[in-house]
């Protein structure tokens, strides 16, 4: 019996694949870098968040790594937020709530 391989099947390193949290990540801040509406920043948040209290992380610790990625964003002019510092506000607040919040 002959097994086949195929050099497809290779290992793919972890580094080539974004992890999830990395793309809940980066959703966050190309909501706030597009100059979405704050709802659609604000679900946004609130799924990273769910990942993050999924995986079992802190509430400290998930809330700064929701900031992390909202202060990554290069805002761009918006009705949505008068300042980088009005959006991280924001931001804290809606992450800090939805770790609070009981399921």
């Amino acid at each position: 019996m002959q097994i086949e391989t195929s050099p497809f099947s290779a290992t793919i390193p972890s580094a080539a694949l974004p992890s999830r949290q990395g793309r809940f990540e980066e959703t966050v801040a190309r909501a706030i870098s597009a100059g979405c509406p704050r709802s659609t920043i604000r679900e946004a948040v609130e799924q990273l968040v769910d990942h993050l209290r999924w995986q079992g992380i802190p509430a400290a610790r998930g809330v700064a790594i929701v900031m992390d990625a909202a202060s990554r964003a290069t805002r761009s002019e918006t009705r949505a937020f008068d300042s980088q510092g009005d959006c991280l506000t924001l931001v804290a607040g809606w992450a800090s709530r939805r770790y609070l919040r009981a399921d």
